[in-house]
């Protein structure tokens, strides 16, 4: 390359990334004018978003959120699962069947992580991971499909109100009574 076009090549490169500084950083012109406050007595202030109520239902009945449908058709408990693994000792596996429905447009993405067993003292259980297939995975759903699996979750024989949460980034929580 002769020097006259590396001198242009390195021009052009500083141009662009002065550029692309200018742009991330601003003009350097005059900011827009801030937007007045509302000083009346009716204003109210909020750090932070509050969520949505979650959905909630119960066992046998579809419940909504968005384009989301979750359905428990059945629970029930057990000291081992159908992979094999027992409970320790004093524990009981809660074992929930259901079903996940996308009914709106877009892609629905799903977890067995975006669930939890949550007891009347608020104490929360994850689920147990298991390779039996059976079991909710993780996927993605088009319009009108829909997913069947089981959850488990290993909690004190004594541990009362069951209450399964389904919580996913940008969906309405949706709590479904167990007992």
């Amino acid at each position: 390359m002769s020097s006259p076009r590396r001198v242009s090549i390195v021009a052009c490169l500083a141009t662009c990334l002065l550029a692309l500084l200018l742009q991330a950083c601003g003009t350097g012109g005059p900011a827009a004018p801030a937007a007045a406050a509302d000083t009346s007595a009716n204003a109210t202030v909020s750090a932070t978003p509050t969520p949505a109520p979650a959905a909630t239902g119960k066992v046998g009945a579809p419940v909504v959120a968005g384009s989301t449908t979750i359905t428990v058709s059945k629970v029930s408990n057990d000291t081992k699962l159908i992979d094999g693994q027992k409970a320790r000792n004093g524990n009981t596996f809660v074992i929930a069947d259901l079903q996940i429905e996308n009914t709106g447009a877009d892609t629905l993405s799903y977890g067995q992580f975006d669930f939890v067993l949550q007891d009347a003292a608020g104490k929360q259980y994850s689920n147990v991971v298991s390779l039996d297939s059976h079991f909710v995975r993780q996927g993605d759903l088009a319009k009108g499909e829909k997913a069947n699996g089981i959850l488990a979750f290993e909690i004190g024989k004594d541990a009362k109100g069951l209450v399964l949460v389904y919580q996913h980034p940008g969906i309405t929580p949706i709590e479904i009574q167990l007992q």
